[in-house]
Parts: structure tokens; C-alpha cells; sequence
């Protein structure tokens, strides 16, 4: 009988050892889309359509990400947990919780992290 607990106890072991991810392969960066899709307003010179994406971006400790963005539009985003770096062209910032900030496109985005997730909300709107 105590050889059959010990063989479940190692099964149940390496079963859980098998099903965990290699570090070597986990997925840096995590997009939870809530919209994606064109939006049609009126203005005084006629109809315009832009799109625009709804996202939550979710990273895991020491990743660094550079984000796949239109070549024309805006990006606004808004830190909401988690230690983060922003670096957009050559300026780099540590927001803090709650912070938005605007990036006018096609300035090139990443998104680091040392030890700490962290999670962000992204709007892309683009022509």
C-alpha cells in the first residue's frame, strides 16, 4: 500500500512538473481585445471612419515587449497595476497607477518590466 501512495504521490508530481510552462517559451505579452472595429462619426466636412482597437495588455516579470501599432494615429494608455517602463522613440518613462499617456504614431512603443506583472489598458485609433 505504501508503494502505491509513493507511485501516485511521483505520477501527481511529475505530471505537475510536465504541464508547467518552459520559461524559456512563456508568452511575454497577454492582449485581452474588448473592441476592434471601425467607428463612423459625422463632421462638418462629412462622414470619417477611423478604427479603433480596445485592449488590455498584460506582461509578466523581466519581459520587454515592443508593440505591433498602426503607421498613422494615436495610441493612449493607461497604467493600471504593476511596475512598468514606457520608452517611445527616445524618451523613457515610469508611469504610475492610473497615469494616461498619449503617443502620436508611428513612434515605435515598448513596454518593459523587471520583477513585477504589470497590466495595461490600450486605445489605438488609426486611419
Amino acid at each position: 500500500m505504501r508503494n502505491t501512495l509513493t507511485a501516485i504521490f511521483l505520477l501527481v508530481i511529475g505530471i505537475g512538473a510536465i504541464a508547467q510552462n518552459d520559461p524559456g517559451t512563456k508568452v511575454e505579452l497577454r492582449e485581452s481585445p474588448f473592441f476592434d472595429g471601425e467607428v463612423t462619426f459625422s463632421t462638418p466636412g462629412g462622414e470619417r471612419t477611423l478604427k479603433v482597437a480596445l485592449k488590455q495588455l498584460q506582461m509578466h516579470g523581466g519581459a520587454r515587449v515592443e508593440l505591433p501599432l498602426p503607421e498613422k494615429g494615436m495610441l493612449l494608455l493607461q497604467h493600471r497595476a504593476g511596475d512598468v517602463k514606457l520608452s517611445a522613440g527616445r524618451t523613457e518613462f515610469k508611469p504610475i497607477e492610473g497615469e494616461w499617456m498619449t503617443i502620436d504614431l508611428p513612434e515605435g512603443v515598448t513596454l518593459s518590466t523587471e520583477d513585477d506583472s504589470a497590466l495595461v489598458d490600450a486605445i489605438v485609433v488609426s486611419e
